[in-house]
């Protein structure tokens, strides 16, 4: 491929969506049908990274909309979860909580820890 093609191959778009469902390289690769070394040559191409990287963002603003339509009615099922534990304790333990997901500060990992006990 050189770096005025405007397509991509067939292999091509799916190292990307290897690589874009979270695929390392060699397994993008793999699945595509090509070597590691083939895939290494594309991403140092200026057009198969920019393809890239434009669907990374799309796929990035995609998941952002889908987070921002969702993240009300999450925030108001915490809140109404936290009102409902007799606990005052938990109570603290979830407004905390929601606050930090509100600010962006908790990662999945964390998330999903501090869920647990809300579903215990």
């Amino acid at each position: 491929m050189t770096n005025n093609t405007a397509t991509l191959t067939t292999r091509q778009q799916q190292c990307i969506s290897g690589l874009l469902a979270g695929l390392s390289h060699n397994a993008a690769a793999r699945d595509a049908g090509i070597s590691i070394r083939t895939l290494s040559r594309w991403l140092n191409d200026k057009t198969f990274a920019a393809k890239l990287a434009r669907q990374r963002g799309e796929l990035t603003a995609q998941l952002q909309s889908l987070v921002m339509a969702r993240a009300t009615s999450s925030v108001e099922t915490l809140s109404l979860m936290s009102q409902s534990v007799s606990r005052d304790a938990d109570k603290i333990r979830a407004a905390a909580h929601i606050l930090r997901f509100a600010l962006g500060a908790v990662s999945d990992a964390e998330q999903a820890a501090e869920f647990a006990w809300l579903t215990a």
